[in-house]
């Protein structure tokens, strides 16, 4: 029996990785509609983009791949990290992307060419999940001379095993500043919906909540689960985290 990696749901299409492939699902007709085959190895995560026409995947097989829904055709591959990708997402705008890869490294992607815009160290460990904050969170953080000139603020968060969040600067590849306080591996963050407050998650049990525009943390729940949390995600107002305990736990966000 193949394990189930991920699942990501828009609207009425359900998506399972699962082998080496990437399943679209009609949930109307609980059919499978397209099988996206392409990837030599496991699947880490996918993202579709806002309009949901294409999917970015992220494999272990150190390639990340960009997916026409409608056809299920493989438009590009990306391929520069050395190890397993972790992550890949799409910036705000759509015209670049993330990635980290258990290489310890960060790349930032120009979709249309397939290039290496550029390369972000610093962390000292695996980056476990890259992630961009919300535009409306971005211009609360960058003073009113950093955004000139600038049409669309990306600005990258990425957790890491080394305990560390890192907020980075995507054009100009420059690490704006780093959040410290978890005694473990970071597995995830996800965004409050005003956008300056991040919760993260950790191997650590803890769940924090950061205010990004004060480069602080505002709160701590300890022992939020029994053993190491690994991911969270938000919608709206319940904060949803699951861990190594086999438990899902929501949480309303105030």
């Amino acid at each position: 029996m193949q394990i189930v990696w991920h699942l990501i749901l828009l609207e009425n299409i359900f998506v399972v990785l699962v082998d080496l492939s990437i399943k679209l699902w009609e949930l109307k007709n609980h059919t499978c509609v397209k099988t996206l085959i392409g990837h030599e190895h496991s699947v880490s995560t996918v993202q579709f983009s806002d309009h949901g026409d294409f999917i970015l995947s992220a494999s272990r097989d150190k390639s990340i791949k960009l997916w026409e829904v409608q056809t299920g055709f493989c438009k590009k591959t990306f391929s520069e990290h050395q190890e397993w990708v972790r992550c890949a997402v799409f910036s705000n705008d759509e015209k670049q992307m993330a990635s980290c890869s258990q290489d310890q490294m960060i790349y930032i992607w120009v979709i249309d060419s397939a290039q290496v815009l550029h390369q972000l160290s610093g962390h000292e460990h695996v980056v476990e999940q890259v992630k961009y904050i919300p535009e409306h969170g971005a211009k609360q953080i960058l003073t009113q001379q950093q955004q000139q000139n600038i049409q669309t603020i990306n600005l990258l968060v990425s957790v890491s095993r080394d305990k560390e969040i890192k907020i980075w600067n995507t054009i100009s590849g420059t690490n704006l500043f780093t959040l410290s306080g978890h005694d473990n591996w970071v597995n995830g963050v996800s965004f409050h919906p005003d956008g300056i407050h991040m919760l993260s998650v950790s191997d650590d049990k803890t769940i924090r909540v950061w205010n990004l525009k004060e480069q602080k943390q505002k709160k701590k729940i300890e022992n939020a689960h029994d053993k190491f949390i690994l991911k969270c995600e938000i919608n709206k107002f319940i904060f949803a985290t699951c861990s190594v305990d086999q438990t899902i736990k929501l949480w309303l966000l105030s």
